[in-house]
């Protein structure tokens, strides 16, 4: 599985029901041809279904299959495992705390950084 399908099928699992393609592709700032054909890979998988929206039959709406939710476990597990044995090995419980500290700090210093306007070319 490519990171895109991991994070794909994590908003899909999250969304909790189903979605647009285009809902996904917006949160994950994916085209839509890209996501189209990362879609296909999951649905050939058997990790993801879509199928025609129930008011209007020319949208699609598309939910992880059971399979494709236990993948997205088995490979969080499987992630998280691998993560803590870095974080161990490199760092000790302090500077772990510290890590963890200083990288909320900058997600949240990125969440509300605006960037500066366009300049106009020269």
């Amino acid at each position: 599985m490519t990171r895109v399908q991991y994070e794909v099928l994590g908003a899909l699992t999250a969304a909790g029901r189903p979605v647009e393609p285009l809902e996904i592709a917006r949160r994950l700032e994916l085209g839509s041809g890209h996501l189209t054909a990362v879609l296909d890979g999951l649905e050939r998988g058997g990790l993801v279904t879509r199928r025609r929206h129930d008011v209007d039959g020319r949208r699609r709406l598309v939910e992880p299959t059971d399979d494709g939710r236990r993948r997205l476990d088995w490979l969080r597990t499987v992630i998280g495992a691998a993560e803590r044995r870095v974080l161990d090995t490199a760092l000790g419980p302090d500077e772990q705390a510290r890590l963890v500290d200083l990288l909320a700090r900058l997600r949240t210093a990125i969440a509300g950084d605006t960037p500066p306007p366009m300049r106009p070319g020269p």
